[in-house]
């Protein structure tokens, strides 16, 4: 269960055993107001901005909105804390940085401290290099993807800040455990299944796609989506965008769960040049489930939509498939 709001967050303090030196805490927020409020709660010393992207629009209306919003953490710390750490890029988040005592920028560019000089994903992970307090650092993290990279970035930065050493942030990496639904592997007979069901938005679909590709090193790659929700009027051009992304990345099956929405998944993917022979539109996860289950020959599937469309009914049923019937994946 979630417990990044305004009752998971004091709950989660409350709990703390006694002798606690470190805590983390996740501010989630879907309106303007809701960061500052679990921030006065909390008094966090090292506060992170892990990026700003398009979701919560239907609420939020704009990405500067949401900057606006997720920089309620930073102004925090600024009064109270000791260091903001922000993306490299965003302007406005490093102008409410530049008040805290001290302020740290992560990225792939030469103006972050702590910066990404490289990354790749494979089926097991993603190892990156680092460059943190001018030493270059070589890690691998078991979490899928290239965001995990920048990521990684971050939480190297608010390591050394916290006291921990290079060697401590390595190992802490190296040892960081995956979370089911969030790009969470498994294996489907000779298949590998990625469960990304916890939900989609149009940067982390666009995220997930490109670790499918990555991943699937030569095997056929499906693709089983949802609709991303809650996102305003820009909604269909959104999901327009995320089709056309599925046939650059190469996918060969794509399977589309709903309607309405992921009609314009369909009509991006068809006007990109993706043969409609290969898309396939269900009513239900199951259904999609029973689909992946048909096709023959091992390949990489990914899982991906928002939380309305309960996509993992479409993983659970899949594993009990696999526990019942000799499936053909």
């Amino acid at each position: 269960m979630n417990q990044n709001n305004d009752l998971g967050l004091p709950a989660t303090i409350l709990s703390m055993p006694q002798g606690t030196e470190f805590l983390v805490l996740e501010m989630g927020m879907s309106a303007p107001g809701e960061i500052a409020r679990l921030a006065e709660l909390s008094t966090p010393h090292i506060g992170i901005v892990t990026s700003v992207q398009p979701s919560h629009l239907r609420t939020m209306k704009s990405r500067d909105a949401i900057a606006r919003a997720k920089g309620e953490l930073i102004a925090s710390v600024a009064r109270t804390g000791e260091v903001a750490i922000v993306p490299e890029g965003e302007s406005y988040l490093l102008k409410l940085a530049e008040d805290a005592p001290r302020h740290r920028l992560f990225g792939m560019g030469p103006d972050a401290s702590a910066r990404v000089l490289s990354s790749q994903t494979f089926a097991w992970g993603t190892a990156a290099t680092l460059r943190v307090s001018g030493q270059d650092l070589d890690v691998k993290t078991p979490l899928l993807g290239k965001e995990q990279a920048l990521n990684m970035s971050a939480a190297a930065a608010a390591a050394l800040e916290a006291g921990a050493s290079l060697q401590d942030v390595v190992e802490g990496l190296e040892q960081t455990p995956r979370c089911p639904q969030r790009c969470y592997p498994f294996r489907i007979g000779r298949s590998l299944c990625l469960d990304d069901t916890y939900s989609s938005n149009p940067a982390s679909a666009k995220s997930a796609l490109q670790t499918l590709a990555s991943v699937s090193a030569g095997l056929p790659a499906t693709a089983v989506l949802g609709a991303m929700a809650e996102l305003g009027p820009a909604s269909a051009a959104f999901h327009r965008s995320l089709g056309a992304r599925v046939a650059r990345c190469g996918i060969a099956e794509l399977v589309l769960v709903g309607a309405e929405r992921v009609l314009a998944i369909e009509e991006g993917a068809l006007e990109a040049g993706m043969d409609g022979a290969v898309i396939h539109i269900v009513a239900t996860p199951e259904d999609a489930a029973d689909l992946v289950a048909a096709q023959v020959g091992p390949r990489v599937v990914l899982f991906k939509a928002s939380r309305e469309i309960v996509l993992e009914r479409a993983v659970s049923h899949l594993v009990g498939l696999a526990s019942t019937t000799e499936l053909r994946l």
